[in-house]
């Protein structure tokens, strides 16, 4: 894996509980849902905001893809027999520096019924287009996604996926709005309003998500999400009852993490699991030192698939923490003489946006700005 492919690609291995639990208590501010803002949210002083797609933009999404689809047309005509029925795992020119060096994240395949398979790599691809927004306007980033949507899928499909993006861009332009609603002072906001406010923000960006697109759509492109934010709500919920003891505790965040789908409390119980044995892998993968990592991993009962992705794991948490010395330094600086709460909160989203690029890196990197 490439060094660009691993900072895009979001992390296979969930990060231990605890930093989650802690950074969904985080999410409570404007940038809560960082998933719904990263591929809208401005990147960099220089550059043009990504909410474009929801600000000072008299063109609706429809339009956009109208007309960034007329544009794909003339470079994209084939033979029904031409087309390969999926799109291709790497852009022949990248029209974005960000772009340089990495595979398409997801794709878009028809088939075997001849309809265009709905699912999670379907969205992987959309963000993938979409997180140029930003170097490049929307506009070309759309025409670019179509272009290659239209070279690889005949015309009924093409125009499947078309409708798949017109209804996941109508969600994020509301989810944006919803996001952007003003809250109490942070001095203000006491542990009751903080979970009740989570607890809103995830039952109307379900609400948003159904009312642009369909079940099929939605469960697709954030089933997993989903049921994930439920049991990490349910699990702050849990650690915030001061009625209940800790085995009590315990034992309702056993019954939770039940409840979730296999591949997701896979996961979840893999590096989340008690004992000694996790702890040692615990602090070989919080070491830094991969040798010592993959000491460890050769008594355990992991495969070679699992090995390998805890390895890049520890990879990117490397890298991570490279990025995040950065922008440390960068928001001591640019803070050093803000007093005003709304500049200060506006830079550090900005600072945030362009640092970190998944929603488990500005989790990460909000569980440390806690700490420090």
């Amino acid at each position: 894996m490439n060094t660009n492919n691993a900072i895009r690609s979001n992390l296979k291995v969930i990060l231990p509980l605890g930093i989650l639990t802690a950074g969904l208590a985080l999410l409570v501010s404007h940038h809560y849902f960082p998933n719904e803002q990263s591929q809208l949210a401005p990147l960099s002083e220089k550059t043009e905001s990504r909410d474009q797609f929801v600000e000072a933009q008299a063109k609706s999404t429809s339009q956009l893809i109208k007309e960034a689809s007329e544009k794909s047309i003339a470079s994209s005509q084939k033979s029904t027999i031409d087309y390969p029925m999926v799109t291709p795992q790497a852009l022949e020119t990248p029209f974005s520096p960000t772009l340089e060096g990495t595979d398409i994240d997801g794709q878009l395949k028809v088939g075997e019924d001849g309809k265009l398979l709905v699912n999670i790599e379907v969205k992987d691809f959309f963000d993938y287009f979409l997180s140029a927004v930003g170097e490049v306007s929307p506009e070309l980033a759309l025409e670019e996604l179509l272009k290659i949507a239209r070279q690889s899928l005949p015309p009924e499909n093409f125009e499947e996926a078309k409708q798949l993006l017109d209804n996941y861009l109508a969600y994020k332009e509301e989810a944006v709005t919803l996001l952007a609603q003003p809250m109490l002072p942070r001095d203000q906001q006491t542990r009751e309003y903080q979970l009740q406010m989570m607890e809103d923000g995830l039952r109307q960006l379900r609400e948003i998500r159904r009312q642009h697109m369909s079940e099929e759509q939605v469960q697709a492109f954030f089933g997993l999400e989903e049921a994930y934010q439920e049991y990490t709500l349910a699990t702050v919920k849990i650690q915030f009852d001061e009625t209940m003891s800790n085995e009590e505790k315990a034992a309702m965040m056993q019954y939770h993490r039940s409840l979730l789908p296999d591949i997701v409390r896979h996961t979840e119980v893999q590096l989340v699991s008690d004992g000694a044995k996790n702890a040692t892998m615990h602090q070989a993968l919080s070491s830094g030192d991969e040798a010592t990592l993959v000491s460890e991993l050769e008594t355990s009962n992991y495969s070679e698939s699992q090995k390998q992705e805890i390895i890049d794991y520890q990879r990117n948490q490397a890298e991570f923490n490279e990025r995040y010395q950065a922008y440390q330094a960068k928001k001591k600086e640019l803070l050093s003489e803000v007093s005003n709460e709304a500049l200060h909160a506006e830079i550090v989203n900005n600072l945030q946006a362009e640092y970190f690029f998944t929603e488990q890196e500005l989790t990460q990197a909000k569980v440390r700005d806690l700490r420090s």
